[in-house]
């Protein structure tokens, strides 16, 4: 098993494991309202440099906004 194999099962596990979870706001992940409220903080963390906004930001988003940022 190489590395990136290794990488793409703990990745995988980690988006199942966040999948039955809720964050501090309640929210399911994945759900249009999740990502809007993650957008929200992260415009606020971006506005304001306050760190505390992105507190708890989830892998999921995380691969949002880098997917968004590779589009041409």
């Amino acid at each position: 098993m190489n590395a990136r194999t290794s990488m793409s099962g703990l990745h995988r596990r980690l988006r199942k494991l966040e999948s039955q979870m809720t964050d501090g706001s309640g929210l399911v992940p994945h759900s249009a309202a999740w990502m809007a409220h993650w957008r929200e903080r992260f415009d606020r963390f971006l506005t304001t440099g306050d760190g505390n906004a992105i507190q708890g930001m989830t892998l999921d988003f995380v691969d949002a906004l880098l997917a968004r940022a590779s589009r041409p």
